[in-house]
């Protein structure tokens, strides 16, 4: 019995590094096509002059193209100008984690709960050519898609523990 414990003990062990590890490979994902995006003069463009571009048909299939649930532009107040959900186009961005992108320029990973749900996103600051912020670029995946990903996994270490088991009684 100690033998299936600590064999079941190391199947979740082995899952939950898997789906760990599965999160941070997505959001370095997501932060590397932020970055790309925030050299965009287009998108610089349409964050300095308010230039009328359809950037949300073209970060909808950008999107679709990588599997990631959405790509968003804010402004440099964090006001939506870019979202999946047309509606939510000029609402602020949800889930408190602008600041760094924002006030301290940064790019990086985040896991945060916006208007979409839990999800891990790549943000970074989006720079004039004087230096100035004047956005952010957020791109997210779903976690609840990422765990889809990953539950195949779980299932198959868990048919090695039953298969060990099935041996050992034979």
């Amino acid at each position: 019995l100690s033998g299936l414990l600590q064999l079941l003990v190391l199947s979740l062990a082995g899952f939950s590094y898997i789906k760990q590890s599965q999160e941070q490979e997505m959001g370095l994902k997501a932060k590397g096509i932020a970055n790309f995006l925030a050299q965009s003069s287009t998108i610089i463009e349409v964050l300095e002059q308010g230039a009328e571009v359809n950037l949300q048909q073209r970060f909808k299939e950008m999107a679709e193209e990588i599997g990631a649930t959405f790509i968003v532009l804010g402004d440099s107040n964090g006001i939506r100008l870019t979202h999946p959900i047309p509606e939510r186009i000029g609402l602020p961005m949800k889930g408190g984690d602008n600041d760094r992108a924002l006030i301290h320029g940064e790019s990086y990973v985040s896991f945060a709960t916006g208007s979409l749900g839990r999800s891990v996103r790549g943000k970074t600051a989006v720079f004039n050519d004087k230096g100035d912020i004047i956005g952010v670029i957020s791109v997210g995946y779903l976690i609840d898609r990422l765990e889809d990903r990953v539950e195949p996994y779980l299932i198959f270490l868990l048919g090695m523990v039953l298969l060990v088991l099935l041996v050992n009684a034979v």
